[in-house]
Parts: structure tokens; C-alpha cells; sequence
């Protein structure tokens, strides 16, 4: 095999190995688990105090040794906006400690 023949063998499994290495990657982005994945850190976060971790659903989380009922309208990395069941609404900020 002369030299330029191998230099074509190698620029091909080059590319294919990237393009390997590129699609392991999106089957990976796709499959998310763990904790580490940001998705999941808000929903595990979320199930802690009771939400199920999805935007809208009904539930309660424990705030000054009471309960607040209502809708989730908004939340981020701190806090979860709740809707209450009166009209108005509370937020809930969030810790990292129990």
C-alpha cells in the first residue's frame, strides 16, 4: 500500500469514528438520567416536596410547619410560584438542606 492509500483509509476512519462518536453522544443527551442531567435536578427536586416534578400539576410542600395547596405557575433553580386555591398566590423558595 503506498502512502497516499493510506492516507485516504485513515481521513475515512476518521470520519467515521467521529460520526460514531457524535451519535453515542445524541443517544446519550436523549437517554437523561441521573441527577447530574438539569432536567432531572428539578424534577427529582420537585417529587422531594411533593410536585411530581411537571409545571402545572397540583400538590403541597411543607413551608413554616404548614401546607400550600395549589397550582404550580412558575418555577426555577430557587423557587416555585404556586397558585392558590383563593386566587392568590405564594412563592416557595428552595434549599439544598432539609
Amino acid at each position: 500500500m503506498n502512502a497516499k492509500n493510506r492516507h485516504i483509509i485513515a481521513v475515512i476512519a476518521v470520519v467515521i469514528l467521529c460520526v460514531g462518536a457524535f451519535y453515542a453522544g445524541m443517544q446519550y443527551g436523549k437517554r437523561g438520567s441521573g441527577a447530574n442531567n438539569p432536567k432531572n435536578a428539578s424534577q427529582m427536586r420537585g417529587q422531594q416536596f411533593g410536585f411530581g416534578g411537571q409545571g402545572g400539576q397540583k400538590g403541597a410542600v411543607r413551608a413554616n410547619g404548614g401546607f400550600i395547596n395549589g397550582e404550580i405557575i412558575s418555577k426555577d433553580d430557587k423557587s416555585i410560584t404556586v397558585k392558590m386555591q383563593d386566587g392568590g398566590s405564594k412563592i416557595v423558595f428552595l434549599s439544598a438542606t432539609a
